[in-house]
């Protein structure tokens, strides 16, 4: 799979996959950028990443409550399933820039418009499903080898 926008092809072949119901919620919370990307971001937790922009900090923690309960309500449904979300865990809970939702294998991080600009998560999704790495992680690795 590609980078899936927000607006644009979004879809799953995964017929058991929690993603199309994350997107449903997002899109009716009126999300104003979805960027999702397999296997990117951090994949010993999660095989999917999605990076998600509110358009404000009140609004950054409504989307992180909803994609919460969608990820929690899937697994209530899909009870006795071993694949399932045995876990939903929401990092920065307090923080008025980033949250991150857990959620079996589905990663959801939801950025405040002042988190966005300052992590760049967006973009570095984008690159890392385009198969290219950021240069601050090359620079990184060449500082930690010297």
């Amino acid at each position: 799979q590609a980078v899936l926008e927000y607006g644009n092809k979004i879809s799953s072949d995964d017929g058991d996959s929690i993603i199309p119901q994350i997107i449903e919620t997002l899109r009716n919370s009126k999300a104003d950028d979805v960027i999702g990307a397999p296997g990117a971001l951090s994949p010993s937790v999660a095989s999917y990443a999605m990076v998600v922009q509110a358009n404000s900090q009140r609004h950054m923690s409504v989307l992180s409550a909803r994609v919460r309960k969608t990820m929690k309500r899937a697994r209530a449904e899909r009870a006795g399933d071993p694949r399932l979300f045995n876990v939903v865990a929401v990092d920065g809970r307090d923080s008025d820039l980033w949250s991150v939702i857990v959620g079996g294998d589905v990663a959801v991080h939801v950025l405040s418009p002042e988190g966005s600009e300052m992590y760049q998560l967006a973009d570095t999704l984008r690159m890392l499903a385009r198969g290219e790495e950021p240069e601050e992680w090359r620079l990184a690795l060449l500082s930690d080898n010297v």
